[in-house]
């Protein structure tokens, strides 16, 4: 897992969320068992497109979000959701994850499958977006 150099950047992070790199982010997603976003249902958090999502699937960890925005879409019945405001109902799915954790990894892996197959529609398609699509491809998948 994490260096002792690294566990002194993870509790950093946790104190300090805003002043986290995106370097780091692989590390703590890699860290994870499990990806949770709880977005608050509001205008804000319906236009986002939070990328932790994207990361969790890409990484083949189980997704837990709240339904908001096209967070639902987005998973595509390869994640877990609850209702946003809800925290007890997020508490109760993290534990039936713990509790469930090979059938949660198995749903992780059928989320880094959608995402394979989105990242390649977009880089072989004509939709490509950059030179680097066949490398991030070789490396997602």
């Amino acid at each position: 897992m994490f260096s002792n150099s690294n566990n002194l950047l993870l509790k950093f992070a946790l104190q300090y969320p805003v002043l986290v790199i995106a370097t780091v982010i692989p590390e703590i997603v890699t860290a994870a068992h499990i990806i949770v976003v709880p977005q608050r249902d509001n205008p804000a958090t319906r236009a986002q497109f939070p990328l932790k999502l994207t990361d969790g699937m890409v990484m083949a960890k189980p997704v837990l979000a709240t339904r908001v925005g096209d967070i639902s879409e987005i998973l595509g019945g390869t994640g877990y959701l609850v209702e946003p405001s809800c925290p007890n109902k997020i508490v109760e799915k993290i534990q039936w994850m713990f509790h469930s954790l090979e059938e949660a990894h198995e749903q992780g892996k059928r989320a880094r499958l959608k995402m394979c197959r989105i990242l390649q529609y977009w880089c072989n398609g004509k939709y490509t977006l950059t030179g680097n699509c066949q490398f991030i491809i070789n490396k997602a998948c």
